[in-house]
């Protein structure tokens, strides 16, 4: 499977973003277990290079979790990401694909956070996740290396290469961020 695949790699993510939110579902459950919410959790380690909560946002749940923790944590705005864009790039001439979502904990961004998904032993996985750059709304700055996105877990990528294939697949409403898609090519 090539990171070059860019319906693989949307399959790919939309598969991921799915184990996400049952995991986040599942610890959010009364009579939960330590050692199912662990099990559960390592189900999203498949999927990434390393551990899946160095990368994305896993909801810690304490060993003996009250009302007031299920009423604060069940009442957050979480779901499924929507999947704007990806696009075929190379990093220091590794293929890979940029997968451009909104948050998976709803916020008023838009469009601000990209994964690289790359292939490792035979599989695609998730290599590293990427904020949109809140200093230069990512037009590119010194803070973010020119990139216009800033690291938030797994590799420490270097600036990538388009190779020129991208699918567009919903233009975010958000207005900074749609300029952002629009430049996409």
């Amino acid at each position: 499977m090539s990171a070059h695949d860019l319906s693989a790699v949307r399959d790919f993510f939309v598969e991921f973003d799915k184990v996400q939110l049952e995991t986040w579902t599942f610890k959010l459950e009364p009579e939960v277990r330590r050692v199912a919410a662990i099990k559960q959790e390592m189900k999203l380690d498949g999927y990434t290079e390393g551990k899946a909560k160095d990368m994305v946002k896993v909801l810690a749940r304490p060993s003996r979790p009250d009302e007031a923790w299920f009423a604060q944590h069940g009442a957050r705005d979480v779901g499924a990401r929507t999947l704007h864009a990806v696009q075929a790039v190379t990093v220091s001439g590794t293929a890979m694909a940029l997968v451009y979502t909104n948050a998976f904990e709803r916020n008023e961004l838009g469009m601000n956070e990209r994964f690289a998904v790359a292939e490792a032993s035979g599989e695609l996985q998730v290599v590293s996740h990427q904020t949109r750059c809140g200093e230069c709304g990512g037009s590119g700055c010194g803070v973010c290396k020119q990139q216009g996105w800033r690291h938030a877990g797994g590799r420490e990528l270097s600036k990538p290469a388009p190779t020129g294939e991208v699918t567009k697949l919903a233009a975010p409403e958000h207005a900074d961020t749609r300029a952002l898609y629009d430049a996409l090519s």
